[in-house]
């Protein structure tokens, strides 16, 4: 059928040269439709489409390993090249109302109208947005906004009117297939959730963006509709978007709840930062930490991982210096990550979340690593471990214990941390103190001989995004440069006037080694090395801990939990108690 439609000869649609078929590319618009469906949406949904789904449909042996990479939902490169979703979403809707939605005629493809990334996609947006809108004095002419949880490139780290486009042009695919499964969601972001919220809404349809942004509005609202509904009480507190190593934690949905995120994703195409163990943490309506957002241009600077909340590991080169792209002067000079598919493998990320809890595990060792084929001597290849393995707790408190072991000796590793406000420095603890009062706490437990200091580098560079809060960088080394070291860090928001909770290092008592801390009535435990072959351990259980977590076991394992004298506990293989799918074991007393 579609073979005599493109032969049809059509009044409006007349070949640019009669000479040749009508179907020639470029003869007639009819002949890109073949080009549109066989070539880009067949990558399309490749891309989108969940592994098996596609590999099912393609014919693709296996699982679909190495398919569906943007599946989980979240646009690979940010919030701000989000916004692309709203030209793939206007080629789907475009092929819908034409009649193309039969693989007779697009091929089996044309299943990404319905895939399940776009249900991903609502969720992990909403869920990715701080729990409420906040007016900014520096910026009060904007009216309230709500900001993101950051990674990419970021112009303006807050919903624009633009971000309208993707979502209405999704509720009008759905509705033209019958469903108004996002409607309402879809109806309350563009009511309430973009630049200025409810009271500029008429406004953004009259002054918008662009001329479409009208027309979507116009076919989005039905007048004699109700009132959309808040749709974010109705989401999972935790989004994950699995091939992106994002998660994204809530407290709950109140205005004032806490909001912890992580990203550990693949960083083979442009717009990635150097970001495998970026973590961030919102809570009472301001930023205690996140990433240093922006744009960065030429300079690649905000792209390094000393900007990222992870580790910088220093690299080491027969040749001195490897020839490097133009893009990779900072990356190189700051010991970051490598980006675009230079480095030696991306990172694997696990993600589990239970009672009070969200946890990811990420192994991000061939990130740090740029091989280089032809010629050892300039590969760079100095780093042999690099693993984190992280906990949000009971909302208030993040636990997090890094493995960085070097080739050579005498290589610095680093942990840094990005902070709002200059934090004062005692000993191992560092408090950033917000003006409203509240306040962050930092307590270095590992290395033991850690020096803890603090800087601005926001003058190097003019890049930062509109209303990104952080200024400073907290970094923690042992200058005395082992080859190997566990970093472990207790993070406390806490509000005006609160104390810290004091943290404290323990090791198991037997069996297989643990590192953990105490705080809090916690107990938090992470295997020293890993992917080791776990028999038995026996950790330590203070007195007044009532909730301990283990993790580095074997996911969805039962496990046997004995407390021995009431001050310590001995885990072995066993019927019990079970892992979670990232192997957390939760014990309570």
């Amino acid at each position: 059928m579609l073979q005599d439609f493109r032969r049809r000869p059509l009044a409006d649609d007349p070949p640019v040269n009669a000479s040749l078929p009508a179907a020639a590319l470029g003869n007639t618009l009819r002949s890109y439709i073949p080009d549109a469906t066989g070539a880009w949406l067949y990558q399309q949904f490749a891309m989108f489409g969940d592994p098996a789904a596609v590999a099912a449909a393609y014919g693709i042996p296996g699982n679909g390993a190495g398919l569906g990479m943007a599946s989980g939902g979240l646009p690979p490169e940010g919030a701000l090249y989000g916004y692309s979703y709203s030209f793939l979403l206007g080629e789907l809707l475009a092929l819908q109302t034409a009649g193309f939605n039969n693989p007779a005629y697009s091929g089996p493809q044309i299943q990404l109208i319905g895939a399940p990334v776009w249900d991903r996609f609502v969720t992990g947006y909403l869920t990715q947005t701080t729990p409420a809108a906040k007016v900014f004095p520096a910026e009060s002419y904007l009216g309230p906004v709500y900001q993101f949880g950051g990674y990419g490139e970021f112009h303006r780290l807050y919903v624009t009117p633009g971000d309208l486009r993707p979502f209405a042009l999704l509720a009008l695919l759905e509705q033209q297939n019958g469903q108004n499964t996002h409607v309402n969601a879809i109806r309350w972001f563009a009511r309430n959730a973009l630049q200025g919220g409810p009271a500029t809404f008429y406004t953004r349809m009259t002054d918008p963006y662009s001329f479409s942004e009208t027309v979507l509005y116009f076919l989005l609202f039905d007048p004699t509709a109700a009132a959309p509904t808040d749709p974010r009480p109705t989401c999972p507190t935790v989004f994950v978007d699995s091939p992106a190593g994002r998660m994204i934690a809530h407290g709950d949905w109140s205005p004032n709840g806490a909001m912890f995120d992580y990203k550990a994703g693949w960083n083979t195409i442009d717009h990635q930062n150097a970001d495998a163990g970026q973590f961030e943490f919102y809570r009472n309506g301001e930023w205690l930490t996140k990433e240093m957002s922006g744009y960065d241009g030429a300079m690649e600077t905000l792209r390094s991982s000393m900007f990222h909340n992870t580790l910088s590991l220093e690299h080491t080169c027969p040749a001195g210096t490897p020839t490097l792209r133009s893009w990779e002067g900072h990356s190189w000079s700051t010991n970051s990550q490598i980006l675009n598919s230079l480095s030696a493998g991306d990172p694997t990320t696990a993600t589990s979340s239970g009672a009070g809890y969200a946890y990811a595990a990420t192994d991000m060792t061939g990130a740090y690593n740029r091989p280089n084929v032809w010629s050892a001597a300039v590969s760079s290849t100095n780093t042999s471990l690099a693993t984190r393995s992280i906990v949000w707790l009971n909302n208030d408190y993040i636990v997090v214990y890094d493995r960085a072991t070097s080739v050579s000796s005498g290589t610095f590793k680093r942990f840094t941390l990005s902070l709002i406000a200059n934090p004062s420095i005692t000993g191992n603890t560092a408090t950033e103190t917000l003006a409203s009062g509240q306040r962050l706490f930092v307590q270095t437990l590992l290395p033991a001989n850690a020096t803890l200091t603090a800087d601005s580098p926001t003058a190097q560079f003019p890049y930062l995004a509109e209303l990104e809060p952080t200024q400073y960088i907290l970094t923690v080394e042992d200058t005395t440069k082992p080859s190997d070291v566990r970093f472990l860090h207790v993070l406390q928001g806490a509000n005006a006037g609160a104390p810290m909770a004091q943290a404290t290092r323990v090791q198991s008592a037997g069996g297989a080694s643990f590192d953990g801390a105490i705080f809090a009535n916690a107990a938090v435990y992470f295997p020293v090395y890993a992917n080791t072959v776990f028999v038995s351990t026996t950790l330590p259980l203070p007195a007044g801990v009532t909730t301990m977590l283990v993790a580095g076991l074997a996911p969805n394992t039962s496990y046997s939990a004995s407390v021995q004298s009431g001050n310590a506990v001995t885990i072995t293989a066993g019927t019990g108690t079970t892992t979670d799918a990232a192997g957390v074991l939760r014990l309570t007393f």
